[in-house]
């Protein structure tokens, strides 16, 4: 097995100081779909720094030696599959990006890849979208430099979900009577399951074109595969106290996902309606990354806030450069979920512009954490999550409410 290259080999620069561009390494057994490869991305290789390698074992080697972030693999070879290859890049190198490039869908082969794998891509792959696929996977690196924390990304299956919605969930799922409404509305309140059901939605093995609302990633998949992959240990974890989010309570946090996503569907534009409520409800992505893998970091920043009065993400600012929205957001670029999705919660804790709906789907889902805010609930929420309103947006918070009238007891 090739032993992990020190960490500061993934991040060389060139002579002149500046970046080396991403390392990326395909695999497959046969030379004839390399030698594709070579010629379809031939023009990107001022971007990229491409490696191509012949089953498993050589891809291990190019990886003891080179600086590579992302590897997209075969999966049916010879000798070592693509899930073993995967599961070997995941223990020694937990920073790499994991994806799969075959024209295999089994269900039992995709079953076995959903702990190792962030991304399932077709073979043929469309020129256009292998680029922006490879695009996604190392979008962040410049920006998430530290080794440690990419390492950790890399290497998380789930993210914690609340145990009453996940026991609910399976209670739902285990009756066959059950709705795809149902089973929807459910999952759509909680930003764990959201987002891994939207990676595999998103997925080629599932087919057609990109997902970027819950309902229609249960139709797509079916209630069948939902529940493979839901009550799979590998793709939900359940969050507890011991990793709770700092000055926000389970319930808090629950109900937060849920208000945050009806809020932000009432008032994006129609056409993003849908949308708009799938991002607000995965808003949480980041604070459930830190809160599970990452606590003492989350615990730093939440305590530097309170002592100085700054709002979490101004604290994460200026701790460590980078906030938790944009850690969340990272996350679900590799998962390959839709870019839209991606910059609405990297987005999500800008403040809003104050204007009336309909609004776009990045400015309803920070339109909606802002007037969340008003909420009763959010009276026993830390201070740290909350913003300063200056007048104008007052006003706009009251319309933005405004317009659940009659619907207030379902926040």
């Amino acid at each position: 097995m090739a032993v992990a290259a020190d960490a500061d080999a993934r991040f060389r620069t060139r002579d002149g100081g500046d970046p080396a561009p991403p390392g990326v390494l395909f695999v497959d057994d046969e030379e004839g779909v390399l030698a594709g490869l070579r010629t379809s991305l031939r023009k990107l290789r001022r971007d990229y720094t491409f490696h191509f390698a012949l089953g498993g074992s050589e891809a291990l080697d190019v990886l003891a030696a080179e600086s590579v972030q992302l590897v997209v693999t075969d999966m049916r070879m010879p000798g070592m599959n693509g899930v073993e290859l995967l599961r070997q890049v995941k223990a020694s190198y937990p920073d790499v990006v994991r994806y799969v490039l075959s024209g295999e869908a089994d269900q039992s082969l995709v079953m076995q890849a959903v702990p190792v794998t962030h991304r399932w891509l077709a073979k043929p792959c469309p020129h256009d979208y292998l680029v922006d696929a490879v695009a996604q996977g190392v979008r962040h690196r410049s920006l998430l430099a530290d080794p440690d924390i990419l390492g950790v990304i890399g290497g998380i299956d789930a993210l914690p979900a609340t145990p009453p919605l996940y026991r609910e969930l399976v209670r739902l799922l285990d009756d066959p009577k059950t709705s795809v409404v149902t089973v929807a509305e459910v999952i759509g309140a909680d930003a764990a399951v959201s987002a891994k059901l939207l990676q595999w939605a998103n997925s080629a093995f599932a087919g057609g074109h990109r997902v970027t609302d819950i309902r229609s990633a249960v139709v797509r998949l079916g209630l069948t595969m939902v529940s493979h992959l839901v009550l799979r240990a590998e793709m939900v974890c359940l969050l507890d106290e011991r990793h709770a989010v700092p000055g926000m309570g389970l319930n808090e946090l629950r109900r937060h996902e849920r208000s945050m996503g009806l809020l932000a569907c009432t008032l994006a534009h129609p056409d993003e309606a849908l949308p708009a409520g799938t991002a607000a409800g995965l808003a949480s992505t980041g604070l459930l990354l830190e809160a599970e893998h990452l606590p003492d970091r989350l615990a730093t920043s939440y305590a530097l806030a309170e002592a100085e009065g700054l709002t979490i993400t101004a604290a994460e600012r200026r701790l460590y450069g980078v906030t938790h929205c944009e850690l969340g957001g990272h996350l679900l670029s590799v998962w390959g979920l839709p870019s839209q999705l991606v910059l609405a919660v990297e987005g999500s804790y800008d403040l809003p512009a104050p204007t009336p709906g309909p609004l776009g789907l990045g400015e309803a889902v920070r339109a909606a954490r802002l007037a969340v805010q008003s909420l009763p609930y959010y009276s026993s929420v830390g201070r740290p999550h909350r913003d300063p309103v200056t007048p104008p947006l007052e006003t706009a918070v009251e319309a933005w409410l405004g317009a659940l009238a009659g619907r207030e007891d379902s926040l």
